[in-house]
């Protein structure tokens, strides 16, 4: 069954450019986005994405408040949160808040890509992708 997938970061080029790649890799499932934390709190209410990929740096609200906010409605989805910064600091934090996975952005093909097909696809079709 087709899923939606979030994708929250204040850089376009960045949304753009992952959405792109996750298109490709899963052309099954739905991509939408969100400029801010603000607007993706509001998304995800209305939306109820399964997945939500998220930068822990973003302007005014930055992603951790924004994971907090979104779990405290009882919101169940997967939360990544990614990070430029490979600090214990941010990846606490951003576990406190409620995010399920914390991935360098560094390390996307190698981590990111793991977890997104074990959040996305069924059994079977994670089967057939190894």
């Amino acid at each position: 069954m087709p899923k939606t997938i979030l994708i929250v970061d204040n850089y376009q080029v960045a949304r753009e450019a992952l959405g792109t790649w996750l298109g490709i890799i899963f052309p099954q499932h739905r991509i939408i986005e969100a400029a801010s934390g603000e607007i993706a709190a509001e998304i995800a209410g209305i939306e109820l994405p399964e997945v939500i990929i998220m930068d822990i740096k973003l302007p005014h609200t930055d992603g951790i408040e924004t994971v907090r906010r979104i779990k405290s409605t009882g919101h169940p989805a997967q939360i990544v949160m990614l990070t430029l910064y490979d600090d214990g600091a941010y990846r606490d934090a951003a576990t406190v808040a409620g995010a399920n996975a914390v991935v360098s952005m560094h390390d996307m093909n190698s981590k990111l890509l793991p977890i997104l097909k074990e959040w996305l696809l069924d059994e079977q079709e994670n089967d057939d992708a190894i």
